[in-house]
């Protein structure tokens, strides 16, 4: 890690700007600015920025709704170290504002990324036979999006509908099923099972990214250069582990329709001879139920879905019990798990985000080895420059159903309407 004076990251390190999109004129208020916040997490579309102003006249009809807000800042690199020159460091739309009564009185602006842009506009697409890529250009250019650095997904994926559905998750459900059908050709070529695969190793993977005022589409991959802090560098730290989300057995059930509510519904259910609801796919199957370790040694924790079918002509298969199965050993990889992770907090790096790989070296708590973030909290003051980050052991990316309220884990490959 690049050693660099922390206060040359405090306040006076940053710039920040107020431009009205219509006339095109940006005010500096860095003179006022108090304080900036950085909030964000991998399952979240947009980075939300949270910006205090010392109440000056006439300031809140200054800085209005849908303003642009610019961060400026010297940048940190773990290859390069601290910079020299203050450069464009954030983007922000500001959604919301408040003044709030004090002794000296305040300005409290709350701004989002570009990528609010893809969560505001929501509509019904045709994803065509046809590249992530394709589908992610072609439709930013129909809303007028910024695109940055685009990666080739390569693998062409659909057609299928995208009904009544906001562009993020559009685009997070086509890279979605890209690795899926990436993941599915390896599979099939090697003749393996899906459950000896760990989730880190099903490449070729993509997610979104937002730079400065632009969406990217990144290859998932570790940079050349990575941070690490050890303990002189870190205030606090906590580890962590949770077996809430843990799973050791999935049933695939099968019905022609997912809304419970609907006329009929016990016609679109499929019964077993004992009268029961049927299983069409199981891991572990009903006789191995004794005789698996975990099962034996936590009590049974099983996860129940549907089978709908797969999104992507590529993921599907003629006979429904092979879906089933190939399903329900997808979601058993990824419920079968602890999460381990942690949280502490350091100086401030402002170029680190969501999905980057970090080193730590913090022996007492035992965050020891390499993580990846899972969320983050920034913020700047005259008098302090800090981040709390989240971290976890996982590689993860974001994945739709995550951007969705389900009453069951959805299947890999699972419906995207």
């Amino acid at each position: 890690m690049p050693n660099f004076d922390l206060p040359q990251l405090r306040l006076n390190a940053y710039r920040v700007l107020v431009a009205n999109p219509h006339s095109g004129i940006a005010q500096d208020l860095t003179t006022i600015c108090s304080s900036i916040q950085w909030d964000y997490d991998l399952d979240q579309a947009c980075e939300k920025f949270t910006i205090t102003f010392v109440k000056v006249e006439d300031l809140a009809r200054q800085v209005k709704p849908l303003d642009h807000v610019y961060v400026m800042g010297v940048k940190v690199s773990a290859a390069l170290g601290i910079g020299t020159e203050i450069e464009p460091l954030k983007f922000g739309i500001i959604i919301e504002g408040g003044i709030k009564y004090s002794a000296n009185g305040e300005l409290q602006i709350t701004a989002y990324d570009i990528m609010w842009y893809l969560t505001a506009n929501k509509a019904s697409h045709m994803l065509q036979a046809e590249t992530a890529t394709s589908f992610f250009t072609r439709i930013c250019g129909r809303y007028g999006v910024p695109i940055g650095h685009v990666e080739d997904t390569r693998i062409i994926i659909g057609p299928a509908p995208f009904l009544e559905q906001t562009l993020y998750e559009m685009f997070v459900t086509t890279l979605a099923i890209t690795r899926d059908v990436a993941f599915t050709k390896r599979i099939q070529d090697s003749g393996g099972d899906p459950t000896k695969f760990p989730l880190e190793t099903r490449g070729p993977r993509f997610f979104l990214r937002t730079n400065v005022g632009k969406v990217s589409i990144i290859m998932k991959r570790d940079p050349t250069h990575i941070w690490k802090l050890e303990t002189a560098n870190i205030y606090d730290a906590e580890s962590t582990w949770s077996a809430a989300t843990y799973r050791n057995a999935v049933k695939v059930y099968n019905r022609s329709a997912t809304d419970v509510t609907s006329d009929g519904m016990l016609a679109q259910l499929q019964l077993s001879s004992d009268g029961d609801i049927s299983i069409v796919g199981e891991i572990p199957a009903q006789k191995d139920l004794n005789n698996d370790p975990d099962i034996r040694n936590y009590g049974l924790l099983s996860e129940t879905v549907s089978l709908v079918g797969a999104t992507d002509p590529a993921l599907r298969f003629l006979d429904s019990f092979q879906q089933a199965d190939y399903q329900a050993k997808e979601l058993y990889v990824r419920l079968k798990r602890f999460q381990h992770g942690g949280t502490f907090t350091s100086p401030n790096i402002n170029t680190i985000g969501p999905g980057d790989a970090i080193l730590l070296n913090e022996p007492i708590t035992g965050l020891v080895g390499k993580f990846y973030v899972k969320s983050g909290m920034h913020k700047v003051t005259a008098k302090n420059s800090t981040m709390s980050l989240t971290v976890t052991l996982e590689d993860l990316l974001p994945e739709a159903y995550k951007t969705k309220p389900e009453s069951t884990s959805s299947l890999i490959g699972g419906p995207i309407f």
